[in-house]
C-alpha cells in the first residue's frame, strides 16, 4: 500500500498536493492513481515526436519491454487552469515511468523537461479498423478556458473536415470564411442566443466540443438552406458536459466511407426525432473520426513513418532496426489445430515474418511495430477473422469480445492495473 506521503511514486514525485483541492476533487473521477511530475526523455532511440504519445509508448514498450500506461497529461494553462489531455507513457521494465514525448508549447507554462501526468488502467486499441484514444477534458475556475477549449474543438474539425468532405466547388468559399479564425458554434438552440459561459459552474472537470460557426453557417445557407435553423442549431450544439465517475474515459475512431451531405442528413433526422445533437448522438466516439479516409490502421501514415524519431547514441539505430521484445513475441502460441495452423504458417511465410510475429499483428492493443512493417514490405499484413483472432490470443493473453455497434472487437478481459498498489488518500 502507497500513501499520499510517499515522496516517489515509480521513480517519479507525486505532486498531487501541489494542484488546487478543488482539480484534485474532480481528477478522482478519472483514476485513483496520484499525480506524477514524469521526466521527458530528450534524446537517444527512446525520444518520440510530439503528438504521438500513444504510439510511442505503445511501440517502445513492445522493443524494449515493460508496458505502455495511458492517463492524462495535467497541463496549466495561460488561460487560468487546466487542459487534461489524454496521454501516454512507458513503464520501463526497471519500473520507472518515462514520458517519451516531446512536448509541444502552446498554451502551457509548464517545464519542457516533466509532465505532469495522471496515471489510469485503461487500455487502449491501436490496431484494427477501430481504434481509441483517451478522452480530453478541461478544467478552470474561470470561464476563458471554457471558451478555449471550445475553439480548439472547433479547429480540429475544421482541419478535418473542409479538405476532405467538402465538393470542391465549395471549398474556396470556405477557405476565405476561414481567414475569420476558428469560432466555435456556441448558440443556445432554444432561444438562438450564444451560451453564456458564465453559468457554468466553476472548477468542475467538463468535456468541451464545438463545430467551428463558419461551417455550420455554411451548411445552414448552401447546403441545407431549407432546414429550419433551429433544427440546424439543435443539430451543431456544442456539448460542455461535466463529467462523472461513469463519464467514458476514452473515444473510438471509426471511418467512414459516406459523404459527409449523407451523414449529416441521417443524422439530421435521428435530431428531428429525439432532439439529439450531433455531439450527443455520436457521445463516446471521435468527433473528426467521421471525415477520417483511414479505413485501417495499415492505411495510418505511422506505418510508413514511425512517430518514434530517437536513434541510439551508441550504434546510432532507429526503432525500426530493432525487433520487438522476444518475451512478447514468445508469449503468442500457434493453434494445435492441423489447419489453423497451416494458415498462420502460410501466411507468415507469404509476409517474410516468423508465425509468433504474425500473431504479434493479429493483436489489437499493439500498433504494428516498425520492424516488422519494414520486413513485410510495408504490405498491410492479412488479418485473421475475430473469432479467429479470439481463439488464437485467449491463450496468449486474456481478451474477450466486446460489441461495439455491429461488429466484435477483441478487447482486454479485465484492466489490468498498472502498478502493483492501489493509491490511497488514507
Amino acid at each position: 500500500m502507497i500513501t499520499r506521503k510517499s515522496e516517489q511514486f515509480y521513480g517519479c514525485k507525486d505532486v498531487t498536493n501541489e494542484l488546487p483541492k478543488a482539480l484534485v476533487k474532480e481528477l478522482k473521477k478519472l483514476s485513483n492513481y496520484p499525480v506524477l511530475k514524469v521526466p521527458i526523455r530528450q534524446s537517444g532511440i527512446t525520444r518520440g515526436a510530439t503528438q504521438q504519445c500513444y504510439w510511442n509508448a505503445n511501440i517502445i514498450s513492445q522493443t524494449f519491454g515493460g508496458k505502455a500506461v495511458y492517463g492524462w497529461a495535467i497541463d496549466p494553462s495561460k488561460s487560468t487552469g487546466y487542459l487534461i489531455n489524454g496521454h501516454g507513457n512507458w513503464l520501463t521494465p526497471e519500473g520507472k515511468l518515462v514520458d517519451v514525448t516531446h512536448m509541444n508549447k502552446y498554451d502551457s507554462d509548464q517545464d519542457e523537461n516533466f509532465r505532469y501526468f495522471l496515471p489510469s488502467d485503461e487500455v487502449l486499441v491501436l490496431y484494427g479498423t477501430r481504434t481509441t484514444t483517451m478522452e480530453n477534458f478541461v478544467w478552470s475556475d474561470q470561464t476563458k478556458l471554457y471558451a478555449l477549449a471550445a475553439s480548439c474543438r472547433a479547429k480540429d474539425i475544421w482541419d478535418a473536415f473542409a479538405p476532405k468532405f467538402l465538393p470542391p466547388k465549395y471549398r474556396n468559399d470556405l477557405d476565405k470564411i476561414a481567414d475569420l479564425g476558428y469560432e466555435p458554434y456556441c448558440e443556445n438552440p432554444v432561444s438562438g442566443e450564444l451560451i453564456n459561459l458564465h453559468d457554468l459552474p466553476k472548477e468542475k472537470i467538463y468535456k468541451v466540443n464545438a463545430f467551428p460557426r463558419v461551417v455550420v453557417e455554411f451548411i445552414s445557407r448552401k447546403v441545407y438552406p431549407t432546414v429550419p435553423k433551429k433544427i440546424i442549431a439543435r443539430f451543431f450544439a456544442p456539448q460542455f458536459q461535466e463529467i462523472t465517475e461513469s463519464t467514458q474515459k476514452q473515444k473510438t475512431y471509426q471511418a467512414t466511407n459516406k459523404s459527409f451531405q449523407k451523414l449529416v442528413h441521417e443524422m439530421l433526422q435521428v435530431t428531428l426525432k429525439t432532439g439529439q445533437s450531433l455531439f450527443e448522438q455520436h457521445d463516446g466516439y471521435s468527433a473528426t473520426s467521421v471525415f477520417d479516409p483511414v479505413k485501417d490502421s495499415w492505411d495510418d501514415s505511422r506505418i510508413t513513418n514511425t512517430p518514434v524519431i530517437g536513434f541510439s547514441t551508441i550504434t546510432g539505430k532507429g526503432i525500426e532496426d530493432i525487433p520487438p521484445h522476444k518475451d512478447l513475441v514468445s508469449k503468442y502460441q500457434l493453434p494445435k489445430d492441423k489447419v489453423k495452423k497451416k494458415e498462420i504458417l502460410h501466411l507468415a511465410k507469404n509476409f517474410k515474418i516468423s508465425p509468433k510475429e504474425f500473431l504479434l499483428l493479429q493483436d489489437p492493443k499493439y500498433f504494428p511495430h516498425p520492424y516488422l512493417c519494414q520486413k513485410a514490405e510495408f504490405k498491410k499484413v492479412t488479418r485473421l477473422k475475430k473469432k479467429q483472432q479470439l481463439d488464437l490470443l485467449r491463450n496468449s493473453s486474456n481478451f474477450l469480445s466486446r460489441k461495439y455497434g455491429s461488429s466484435v472487437l477483441i478487447f482486454i478481459t479485465k484492466k489490468e492495473a498498472i502498478l502493483p498498489y492501489r493509491f490511497h488518500t488514507t
